[in-house]
């Protein structure tokens, strides 16, 4: 069966509307194909943005602290309070799943990610994360004061390969530097100029977690310029350099080089200095459902009220402590107490929670640009063997795509039925708000064509050997550290707790989606609330 039947025979079976999830069976020859498609615009997130709803029915229940949203900054805050002794948090989810954009998804007994997909190995001074993987065994033990990683946690050979001129090629830069040595020697030596920059205080400049690094008036400097134009301010400007610039900012941030700062351009490039016993330090770290697997870490470490499929939609202190106003998608709605809270949701949420304690928070939050993202899982009965040379990471040269990951490749079993892979796209070419209306008005048939067209070209018969496909719609997939984004004087107010009852985690706060980031601001805001509680 080719593309175009195949496609065809999908789109006849969705008659849903986009924005729900979609579970369909269409029969065909060869065998039955399933997809799956979940939108990020939860039908109780859009009841916020369009301010339908009620006054709440009841008093609900009483919690020493409320953190909204159970994404890594929340799962973290919420890990940090409990491991202080304080177990009488309760989580607010809006969606049925916990992560955030870590998240994940299951089929029958293959798992894999909905969104990020690896972990850098942790920089040595970042303690409380190598703490935390230390707990969880994906850090062993050290030699010579270098962390010792599990061998199942690293990223299993062969790792990443290139589609460039007709053919695949191991290693994406090394490609890259093999046929165009002298730009790509010119663009490492212009990065490594910065790689030791300190600041006064004698920290690195670029570093994770990126703190206050971004306060430097070098970083100030840079963040005024797209990196587009600091690379042809320096002369950079060979094809295969350029391509490889846009594509790790689009890899890492959602935005291109015309978009992204140039003080984000490099932190990409140099802000890494991890160093292990038994890797090299640019190894990831890796599971069949990607960073899926930190967020089911994190969920066992929090044993606290985990509430899903509930909107909180308003947030207010009165008689000292912080009442929350939540729906559930049963249109229950109630107030939760509680001594403080953290609010761990990026900033467009957060702004209207706070609409009546806080309004300037919508300008001060301007230039916050989030990227769409469409992440798209195949599963394929692959009995003709058509990826069976297939790398974790495998990137086609020029393509809009950021190509594709084997998500089966971490698997320990000697033989799996299935092959597994996450194929990952930005709406980069666009503004932010047009990828978000083109993802929500886009059909099954166009989703599923977009992934076929650029996998077929270079898996013919993939298609045909497809028989499951699962997509998440990201509207605000992450977010972007764009052009001045640093600049914002508004940063730090927009950590800053409010009457020491109201605290804020949530990596956007860092302009950096990572992991890291994410992990940082959760324990950060959870010390900033038991640093109160030390002066009462």
């Amino acid at each position: 069966m080719d593309r175009r039947t195949f496609l065809s025979s999908l789109s006849l079976c969705i008659t849903s509307a986009l924005g729900t999830t979609l579970v369909n069976s269409c029969k065909r020859q060869e065998q039955t194909a399933t997809t799956h498609i979940i939108s990020s615009a939860h039908k109780l997130g859009h009841k916020l943005k369009t301010g339908n709803l009620p006054l709440p029915e009841r008093e609900g229940e009483t919690y020493d602290t409320i953190v909204i949203g159970s994404g890594v900054a929340g799962l973290s805050a919420a890990r940090y309070l409990r491991r202080q002794g304080i177990d009488n948090v309760a989580i607010i989810e809006v969606n049925h799943h916990i992560g955030g954009n870590a998240s994940s998804g299951k089929r029958n007994t293959y798992r894999y990610p909905y969104g990020a997909h690896y972990l850098p190995i942790a920089e040595l001074h970042n303690k409380e994360l190598i703490e935390f993987l230390s707990e969880h065994n994906i850090i062993t033990g050290f030699e010579n004061e270098l962390p010792v990683y599990n061998e199942n946690d690293l990223c299993f050979a062969p790792q990443e390969r290139l589609y460039y001129r007709g053919k695949w090629r191991d290693g994406i830069a090394s490609t890259i530097a093999k046929f165009s040595p002298a730009g790509y020697n010119k663009f490492v030596q212009l990065l490594h100029n910065y790689e030791n920059l300190k600041n006064d205080n004698g920290e690195y400049i670029f570093a994770l977690p990126i703190c206050n690094g971004y306060t430097n008036d070098i970083s100030l400097e840079l963040d005024g310029i797209s990196f587009a134009d600091f690379l042809k301010n320096n002369l950079i400007t060979e094809d295969e350099v350029i391509w490889y610039a846009d594509y790790c900012c689009r890899d890492e941030y959602g935005m291109g080089i015309e978009s992204i700062s140039a003080f984000a351009g490099i932190q990409y490039f140099v802000a890494r200095r991890a160093k292990s016993a038994n890797a090299p330090e640019d190894t990831n770290l890796t599971w069949p459902n990607g960073n899926g697997h930190l967020v089911d870490i994190l969920r066992t470490d929090v044993t606290q009220n985990l509430i899903c499929d509930t909107l909180a939609y308003n947030i207010e202190i009165h008689n000292a402590k912080v009442k929350v106003a939540v729906i559930n998608d049963s249109n229950n709605s109630k107030i939760l107490h509680a001594k403080q809270c953290i609010i761990a949701t990026p900033q467009f949420i957060t702004t209207r929670l706070l609409s009546t304690i806080q309004p300037e928070r919508t300008q001060w939050t301007q230039n916050f640009k989030y990227a769409p993202w469409l992440v798209v899982t195949l599963i394929l009965n692959d009995t003709s063997g058509i990826l069976s040379d297939v790398h974790w990471d495998n990137v086609l040269y020029g393509a809009n795509s950021l190509g594709y990951i084997n998500d089966t490749q971490q698997l320990l079993t000697t033989h799996n039925n299935k092959t597994v892979i996450t194929w990952y796209t930005t709406l980069h070419k666009q503004a932010p708000q047009e990828g978000r209306k083109q993802l929500l008005h886009s059909t099954t048939e166009e989703i599923v064509n977009q992934v076929a067209q650029e996998l077929e070209s270079v898996h013919p018969g993939i298609i045909s050997e497809t028989e499951y496909v699962d997509a998440v719609l990201w509207g605000h997939g992450m977010i972007a550290p764009v052009v001045g984004f640093y600049a914002n004087t508004h940063l730090e107010k927009l950590k800053a707790p409010i009457d020491n009852k109201i605290f804020f985690a949530h990596s956007d706060l860092s302009g950096l989606s990572l992991f890291e980031e994410a992990f940082y601001q959760g324990n950060r805001a959870a010390k900033e609330l038991l640093q109160t509680r030390k002066h009462v």
